[in-house]
């Protein structure tokens, strides 16, 4: 996180409690935040040590906090309009999800896809993180194709449907 300086000073402003939990299986990744809980991410960490463990952990820990910097947007701002039963798929869980959290999904994973952007600039001479990484950004980008008719959910606001357009833009 440390090789991005602005995503790095956004951790440290947000996330002000670290948990480390255990996951059930070894080759899983675990994370988890809750609204209720601000600024406090839990996350697991991976038995191997590899800089794609590394990796690994860096996004469950960017993850949870852009779950936290949504749910502060959403104090302030209505995404979703009050009282929709809306659903719409969700290609991270494979099945249709209420509204909001696609658009979580969606604003978390925007992120994360930067994040990695950035670092695969920076990686330019080590093939094992570059792979990783490609192999990770294109994930995310298949993901999102089938979101493209999200933004036009009746159960969005004016913002959410902005918020979602422009986040699903690359």
């Amino acid at each position: 996180l440390k090789s991005i300086a602005p995503v790095h000073d956004f951790i440290l402003k947000i996330v002000h409690s670290m948990q480390l939990i255990k996951a059930e299986y070894p080759d899983t990744d675990v994370s988890y935040s809750h609204p209720e809980i601000p600024f406090s991410v839990f996350f697991s960490l991976c038995d191997e040590v590899s800089i794609i463990s590394d990796l690994r952990v860096a996004e469950s820990i960017l993850h949870e906090a852009m779950h936290l910097k949504l749910t502060l947007i959403e104090n302030h701002v209505d995404l979703i309009k009050a009282n929709s039963q809306e659903t719409f798929y969700s290609p991270w869980r494979n099945e249709n999800r209420p509204l909001r959290g696609v658009l979580h999904g969606i604003f978390v994973f925007k992120a994360i896809k930067d994040f990695y952007d950035l670092l695969a600039k920076q990686y330019f001479g080590d093939l094992i993180k570059i792979d990783f990484l490609k192999f990770r950004i294109k994930e995310i980008e298949k993901e999102f194709e089938s979101l493209k008719r999200f933004p036009n959910n009746q159960g969005l606001t004016v913002s959410g449907k902005l918020l979602a357009s422009k986040l699903l833009q690359f």
